[in-house]
């Protein structure tokens, strides 16, 4: 055999020998990548039974807690037994005071119909009435008990104004001239009769003894408030304080709480329940309008990518389970008892809810963590230590000359 014949032999047998080594290394990593692979799947498999059957209460216990380890065991605690406040830092101002005021007030408005009653010149009335230009009636501009809202100079200035002084009960026969370039180009540039009839308008009642003894007895019961106009004054400026104070208290206890590391399963059930909650508002807009609204909760949150969507869903689960770790953590630490049924119930009562429609809707287990989370926080206020006058219920808002020395 030539020596070409022999190198030429000695190369395929050697090209033989290292196919035959990859082939059993390939072998062998094929052989170690199944229980791999099978694991991947496996996880992808699982994962995908998370998300179908994410829900408010995955992943908790009948009385609240997270089904995992002790809440401690993720977090660095915040100190929650040492939390002082300067009580006048968070009185409210008497000008907050009084819109909250207001605001109840309204909340009784009552539409009177009572000849001869005079109402605000920024009141809500009906009117009937039939409008003329030059000898002409407009009547697509006639109205019959028309909800018209003063002030907002609708039909002009004039005629607000005009309408402003009569009361319930009241014709009108008066005439308003408009400029050429008026909004309304029925009128632009004419001299228009209205002529109708005030039927009725909303009133806002006024903060007295009475009213407050009849209205707001329910809302005011279990304090040391008289039922009285000043009373509630006094009642409302302390529920603005307690407001301002427990906000910061839960501000406190969250922030200063540092999470080290979150429960797996219970962070992605939330994960998966934010999301979720996303596309349910996608589906009611779009619904709502009867169009696309929005493609995705991508273009809903006005983000640039799916993939900064998840980064969004990722930061947003993980908030919410610090919150309630933090929470669970003071309970823990605390010793405080279970939550029970009635704390329950009773939780749901405050919210003017239903508890069969909200058990239903979210499952016992969240409830519960609900009232364990609203039971720890009522602890901690019994706890926080507060200094100021007391005798202040408000803060007193500087006028004038006292306002520009400040």
């Amino acid at each position: 055999m030539s020596i070409e014949n022999r190198l030429a032999a000695k190369k395929r047998s050697q090209q033989a020998k290292a196919k035959r080594t990859r082939n059993k290394i390939l072998k062998i990593v094929g052989i170690c990548l199944i229980p791999i692979i099978v694991c991947i799947i496996g996880y992808l498999i699982f994962m995908g039974v998370v998300e179908k059957n994410a829900s408010p209460s995955a992943y908790l216990n009948a009385d609240g807690t997270i089904d995992a380890k002790p809440a401690k065991n993720y977090v660095t605690l915040a100190d929650y037994k040492n939390i002082s406040v300067n009580r006048e830092d968070y009185l409210p101002t008497e000008t907050e005071v009084q819109t909250a005021i207001d605001t109840a007030l309204e909340s009784h408005v009552e539409t009177v119909t009572e000849a001869g009653t005079v109402y605000a010149d920024d009141a809500t009335v009906n009117l009937t009435f039939k409008v003329t230009a030059d000898g002409v009636e407009l009547t697509d501009m006639a109205a019959t008990n028309k909800e018209y809202i003063l002030g907002t100079n609708t039909l002009s200035e004039a005629f607000d104004a005009k309408i402003a002084e009569l009361a319930v009960g009241d014709e009108f026969t008066f005439d308003i001239s408009y400029p050429s370039d008026f909004k309304n180009a029925s009128l632009a540039g004419k001299t228009a009769t209205f002529e109708g009839k005030v039927v009725s308008a909303k009133i806002v009642p006024e903060l007295t003894d009475a009213f407050v003894s009849e209205n707001f007895k329910k809302d005011m019961e279990g304090t040391s408030y008289a039922l009285t106009a000043e009373g509630y004054k006094q009642y409302v400026a302390n529920e603005l304080y307690t407001e301002k104070l427990e906000t910061y208290v839960d501000k406190y206890i969250v922030e200063n709480t540092k999470v080290n590391k979150y429960p797996f399963l219970y962070l992605k059930n939330q994960y998966y329940l934010t999301d979720a909650n996303y596309v349910g508002m996608v589906n009611y807009y779009n619904s709502l309008f009867g169009q696309q609204m929005y493609a995705s909760p991508v273009e809903l949150l006005q983000l640039e990518s799916r993939s900064e969507y998840k980064d969004y869903l990722d930061t947003e689960s993980k908030s919410t389970v610090a919150y309630f770790l933090a929470y669970q953590a003071i309970y823990e630490d605390a010793g405080l008892e279970a939550v029970t049924d009635q704390e329950i119930h009773d939780l749901i009562a405050e919210q003017d809810a239903d508890y069969e429609t909200y058990l239903e809707q979210y499952g016992y287990n969240y409830l519960a963590q609900l009232a364990l989370k609203e039971k720890t926080f009522d602890y901690v206020m019994t706890l926080v230590n507060t200094t100021g006058d007391t005798s202040k219920l408000w803060t007193e808002v500087a006028t004038g000359s006292d306002a520009d020395a400040k």
